[in-house]
């Protein structure tokens, strides 16, 4: 057996055997084994991605394709091949039909007609080409690979372009091209358009390659929609808008709504600014970006994004630019929940799912018609009556506990005092057992009726990327252990007591004289009004861009949350989100102990139904009680499943405006019905 096999004539390939021939990989096998396939091999390049000069992504999210067409079209150098080499695995078996594909490839010469400089690093060049005997297809937005060669040298370059206009009657290409000062092809053209040594250069062009984004009718007659999605947001970093030009002047986009995001590094590197102004349709909007700094590109375009659209299955966002541009804004969007990302790796007709990670926004708007949904937020009269009856609600149940347990809290306190605990030890014991089990009792309780299918009508549907995994059930729940058993007895007898001892609350706590009735209905009004506050805002800062990735995100992992979720965040968030508005209003009063524990019990109840998964409508005395609050926790599964806004109770976000996606979503009752019916198209489907 030779030490190598020659792998790719055209490539110049060969990859080193230093093991016996393995069988030949199916694509899925070659993608379960992280490997591209190059001219009728497979190559791991998994080891390899976190090197490649054009960003990771440019290879993981080719995985079990083949990539002959676009390796060769980028005209690799000599030591790119080498690398490949070393990475060979096995043969591959290769896609007939991709097969087919590449053999219906076209090569022609080209001829340099006419130039124009666009910005002070961009040309526009046009070439044609001689009569053929079969007409040349070029889909828009599909690149082509320009092989441009110096005769007088005897050396060749290559690279993909896509062009802004291929008129195939007229037998003309038109590119808009960015020239670096380093860049081979570059020094090449340029000498081209600025010498007169263009009869020294030869030109040719071979396509249609890339198998970008399109819902393809009938390919071979040239009618491809580009998308038919309701929304569709177009995202271009410097020359990455020519893809963009040529399918807009195609007119072939079929989305109702069609948002341009253009981002450049200065307003001179803008390309085709003033077409793009004049040929856009009154309908599209136009977003121009020039960041200042290359650490806030992928901020403001998420900003720009988030403006016109909202995450959701009727969304779908392309990005074209250079590989780290659409790496990181390609990121950016997961983190914004956008599931449907396209970027100039994606197959073809293939929306390229991400998995969302979270939103680093803590000004989260959205455009309905060029207009933020005011008028979707409901009436101020409407918000005005719901806060004040939830205001004077919320304390009674609290109230009503209170009281009940009071004697049993005098029976366990006074046998404690007998038995010589101190005031310390015995609030951190009492504290830390209390909400232990309270954790224990209502996260139990959703685990069981979610075991035993109870309740199902009242269950919020998830998608199968918003279910946690095995590894974050685990994690979960080992932080819970952690925290109940080590860390919480530490803070609450270091920490709270310190602070108790300083209001003079720890004193109270063998005080055995009942609070009255008003008492503990305005002690709890108060932490109830301070929390709803301190919460909303604390919460909105956690989700700023340096706060969301350093803190906030964690608690995020969770996409569609169940109730022992609730706690699972970063210590600092902890501390800034949970802590302090929930002990705020207690600190401020001075209040017995005994409250204080209530208190906690209380928002750890409201905190485990707003991250259980369940909208409980079961009784309207319930609900008055607010024993069951569907209405929060759906504004809460919106927030987890869609990561825009909904920060905090719903009059704080309507009177800081930040619920524009979940008015667009029709709030409470168009959110609920929505995820009913996906339920039960989901159980259709499966029946």
């Amino acid at each position: 057996m030779n030490a190598e096999v020659e792998l790719g004539v055209a490539g110049g390939v060969t990859a080193d055997k230093k093991s016996p021939m393995l069988c030949k990989l199916t694509a899925e096998e070659a993608k379960a084994r992280k490997c591209i396939i190059y001219n009728g091999a497979a190559f791991d390049v998994s080891s390899y991605a976190s090197k490649h000069p054009g960003g990771e992504m440019m290879l993981t999210s080719r995985y079990g394709e083949d990539v002959t067409d676009d390796f060769d079209a980028l005209g690799h150098s000599d030591h790119a091949k080498e690398v490949l080499k070393t990475l060979y695995v096995a043969e591959a078996i290769v896609d007939e039909e991709a097969g087919a594909s590449r053999r219906n490839l076209w090569t022609v010469p080209l001829k340099l007609t006419s130039s124009r400089q666009l910005t002070s690093s961009t040309w526009e060049l046009t070439f044609e080409w001689e009569q053929l005997p079969e007409v040349l297809i070029l889909a828009p937005g599909r690149h082509v690979k320009l092989t441009t060669k110096d005769t007088s040298q005897a050396t060749a370059c290559s690279r993909s372009y896509t062009p802004v206009d291929f008129n195939a009657a007229a037998r003309t290409v038109i590119f808009g091209i960015k020239f670096y000062d380093k860049g081979e092809m570059s020094q090449l053209l340029l000498r081209a358009v600025t010498m007169s040594v263009a009869d020294q250069l030869t030109f040719e062009m071979t396509g249609p390659l890339g198998e970008i984004m399109y819902n393809e009718k009938d390919i071979s007659s040239g009618e491809t929609v580009y998308s038919s999605s309701e929304n569709l947001v177009l995202i271009a970093g410097g020359s990455g808008i020519t893809p963009f030009l040529a399918v807009l002047r195609s007119k072939k986009i079929e989305s109702k709504k069609v948002t341009l995001v253009y981002c450049a590094k200065a307003q001179d590197d803008l390309m085709y600014e003033e077409e793009i102004r004049a040929q856009l349709p009154e309908e599209y909007q136009l977003r121009i970006l020039c960041p200042a700094l290359r650490e806030t590109v992928a901020k403001e375009v998420i900003e720009a994004v988030n403006s016109c659209a909202a995450p959701g299955r009727d969304t779908t966002c392309v990005v074209c630019g250079p590989p780290p541009f659409e790496e990181a804004i390609h990121r950016a969007l997961a983190s914004e929940n956008f599931t449907q990302v396209l970027t100039s790796t994606s197959s073809a007709g293939q929306k390229k799912k991400v998995r969302p990670q979270g939103g680093a926004s803590s000004t989260p708007q959205v455009l309905v018609n060029g207009k933020r949904p005011f008028d979707l937020y409901p009436p101020a009269s409407i918000v005005l009556r719901k806060t004040v009856s939830k205001i004077l609600r919320e304390p009674i149940l609290p109230t009503a506990m209170a009281l009940l347990l009071w004697p049993v809290y005098v029976l366990i306190a006074t046998f404690f005092q007998s038995q010589g605990f101190g005031e310390r030890t015995f609030f951190t014991g009492f504290s830390c057992i209390l909400f232990a089990v309270t954790y224990m009792f209502f996260n139990s309780f959703y685990a069981l009726i979610e075991h035993q299918r109870w309740f199902e009508r009242h269950k919020i549907d998830r998608e199968p990327h918003q279910l946690g995994s095995w590894e974050q059930v685990k994690a979960t729940l080992r932080d819970a252990f952690v925290s109940r058993v080590f860390v919480a007895p530490l803070i609450m007898y270091w920490v709270m007591c310190f602070v108790l001892d300083l209001r003079g609350m720890l004193q109270m706590t063998f005080v055995f004289t009942r609070p009255t009735v008003s008492e503990l209905y305005v002690s709890f009004l108060v932490a109830s009004l301070v929390n709803t506050v301190g919460f909303y805002f604390a919460h909105r800062m956690l989700h700023s861009s340096f706060l969301y990735a350093k803190i906030h995100k964690q608690h995020h992992e969770w996409k569609g949350t169940v109730s022992y979720s609730a706690e699972y965040a970063h210590p600092a968030e902890q501390l800034l989100a949970n802590y302090l508005p929930t002990f705020g209003g207690c600190l401020l009063l001075g209040v017995h102990p005994w409250i204080f524990c209530i208190w906690v019990c209380e928002r750890l109840r409201e905190t485990y139904e707003a991250h259980s998964g369940y909208a409980f409508k079961v009784n309207p005395l319930l609900d008055f009680l607010n024993i069951t609050n569907s209405e929060n926790a759906a504004e809460h599964d919106f927030h987890h499943t869609h990561n825009s806004g909904n920060f905090g109770s719903g009059p704080m976000d309507w009177l800081c405006g930040t619920m524009d996606a979940w008015a667009v979503a029709g709030q409470e009752e168009g959110y609920l019905e929505a995820k009913s019916e996906e339920k039960l198209s989901y159980m259709h489907s499966h029946s």
